[in-house]
């Protein structure tokens, strides 16, 4: 008797990375079309009873992956390098780019905290972020003792504010730095939008998966070239 596998669970990344997840998981011919443009619905299953998807925060994403909740996803790098859930990173799908910097007013560290030993500033910094697991990591390999803040919404008014001398924060443009007065003062870490996956459903439903992987990176490095294409000329 031949046994029917459940729907191939994939979790979308609600927030700026939903449009571009979700248009290009259609471009691959997957049918979304029970989502009729409704970011509110967190969970679903297409038509044809194959795949079912659902919405998360992109932080929780691989936590989802990574217990077997969703056998694929989509989220930022900058989330898998703050929670270090153990799923298997496929590809990077080269939209959603931002930098992890560490920022402070006027691009500068406090002067009041050199600790004049060669090795960074003393404990007293410092620093607000929503990255704390990468904040503290990042900071010591820099030589930098600080207290790390652990904020859920704009870190930059943290420094503003005098809550914090610096923070690490993820960047597109620097628009909110700058109009903030902040500027970075470390480039920490690149982002964009990786696909990931389950690491036992990697091998459990190696088919499935590796004709979904190969669907998506042929489109990813399509654009990639018409890209290079639109550079040349």
């Amino acid at each position: 008797m031949s046994v029917t596998m459940p729907p191939l669970t994939i979790a979308l990344p609600a927030g700026r990375l939903y449009v571009e997840a979700v248009e290009l998981l259609k471009r691959c011919g997957l049918d979304l079309e029970a989502w009729r443009g409704d970011e509110r619905r967190l969970l679903w299953t297409s038509p044809d009873g194959r795949r079912r998807f659902l919405v998360a925060r992109p932080a929780d994403v691989a936590t989802y992956v990574e217990r077997g909740t969703a056998d694929l996803g989509i989220t930022g790098k900058d989330n898998l390098l703050e929670s270090q859930d153990d799923v298997h990173e496929v590809l990077d799908l080269r939209f959603g780019g931002c930098r992890l910097v560490l920022a402070a007013p006027g691009g500068r560290l406090p002067e009041r905290l050199a600790s004049g030993n060669g090795h960074g500033l003393s404990s007293g910094l410092r620093v607000a972020t929503k990255y704390p697991r990468f904040a503290r990591r990042h900071l010591a390999e820099l030589g930098l003792a600080a207290q790390v803040i652990t904020l859920h919404g704009a870190t930059e008014l943290a420094a503003v504010a005098g809550l914090a001398d610096a923070v690490i924060d993820a960047v597109d443009t620097g628009a909110t730095l700058r109009n903030n007065g902040l500027a970075p003062v470390k480039d920490l870490a690149a982002s964009s939008a990786r696909l990931i996956c389950n690491r036992a459903a990697f091998q459990l439903r190696r088919e499935e998966v590796a004709e979904l992987v190969g669907q998506v990176r042929g489109l990813v490095e399509e654009h990639a070239q018409k890209g290079v294409g639109q550079d040349a000329r």
